[in-house]
């Protein structure tokens, strides 16, 4: 064994010694024969080599032990590397898992919260919506307060006064008696008749005397008395002609008599239709009987087809007429003869 190598298994032995894998025992063998190897290299060569022949040196018993537990160790190395990456890879597995399990803890918060924003959305539109239809309900309350007030207003200004209801006597059906009451008019500015302000004016107030009178079926009659003498203008009333926005001149629609008249001749050329083929029918009707009785080949085959060249009419000894191409039947004219001989004949 050459120094190099002495050195290299010194070396391995204290690896081996560091990583803790080789007992005290084992090392100090190793140790003991690895001193003896040494001397005995210092004493001898590796190879001896003369004239005839060469011999060689096998390696010795400590070498050999040396390169088996260097292979044992190896594997315990890989054994252990391998069970540390196992190790590694279940913890790794391990945190990924409760990642995971997190990860959905927290999505299934962000929706508990989300639906829980989506009922409060729902609660505040359904709130707004109640919320602008009373708004609306009140608006329209007060246009038609407003609207009633201007109207009162313009109907105190065109009369000038305002009738109250004067109370019904209990004494109903005796004598009717003067009874004076002190009633409160309300007399306003004469103003022009055109569209009012909505701001409320402030007006006199005089005071009148009214007198009513109780009448038999419950009614009261009230006659004022006006003391202020301010004078009651009738208003003449104007009657307003209004122009029409759309010209109806020249606008006529006259598409329905187009379409009727359209209509009513196709009726009439499909009745004309219908007579002309059942004119022709009758005709058609008229000459089958009239022809003779052709004999009729059973035996005839299906796909066989025959022609005639001519057929002969004649009836108990008279010819008929040439019958022309338009079909006009000499015999339907209102002749005599004709009519005698078609009777006899269908007799």
């Amino acid at each position: 064994m050459t120094n190099k190598q002495h050195l290299c298994l010194r070396r391995l032995v204290n690896f081996f010694k560091a990583l803790g894998v080789l007992s005290d025992a084992n090392l100090e063998a190793l140790e003991e024969n690895l001193t003896k190897e040494a001397q005995i290299d210092d004493d001898s060569t590796n190879i001896c080599e003369t004239e005839n022949f060469r011999v060689e040196r096998r390696p010795s018993f400590c070498s050999q032990s040396l390169y088996r537990l260097g292979d044992d160790a190896n594997s315990i190395r890989s054994r252990r590397n391998i069970a540390a990456e196992a190790d590694f890879a279940a913890l790794k597995l391990q945190k990924l898992k409760e990642l995971i399990l997190d990860q959905a803890k927290e999505l299934k918060k962000q929706k508990l919260s989300l639906d829980e924003k989506d009922r409060e959305l729902h609660r505040l539109f359904a709130e707004n919506e109640e919320l602008r239809n009373e708004i609306l309900h009140l608006t329209e309350k007060l246009a038609l307060d407003v609207s009633r007030i201007r109207y009162l207003a313009l109907q105190a200004s065109i009369h000038g006064k305002i009738e109250l209801p004067c109370s019904v006597s209990q004494d109903i059906g005796r004598k009717g008696r003067k009874c004076l009451s002190e009633n409160i008019k309300d007399t306003f500015e004469i103003t022009r008749l055109g569209p009012t302000s909505s701001k409320i004016r402030r007006v006199r107030i005089n005071s009148t005397s009214r007198r009513s009178k109780p009448k038999s079926d419950g009614r009261t009659h009230a006659d004022t008395e006006d003391s202020s003498g301010v004078p009651i203008i009738t208003p003449s009333w104007r009657f307003i002609h209004f122009n029409p926005t759309v010209v109806l001149e020249g606008t006529e629609d006259i598409t329905d008599d187009m379409f009727t008249k359209r209509h009513n001749r196709l009726q009439t050329e499909e009745k004309r239709l219908i007579r002309r083929d059942r004119m022709r029918e009758r005709y058609l009707e008229f000459y089958r009987k009239k022809s003779p009785n052709e004999p009729v080949d059973n035996k005839k085959e299906d796909g066989a087809e025959t022609y005639v060249e001519a057929i002969f009419i004649s009836g108990k000894v008279q010819k008929l007429p040439p019958v022309p191409a338009n079909k006009n039947i000499p015999c339907l004219r209102s002749n005599s003869k004709s009519s005698k001989s078609l009777r006899s004949r269908r007799n």
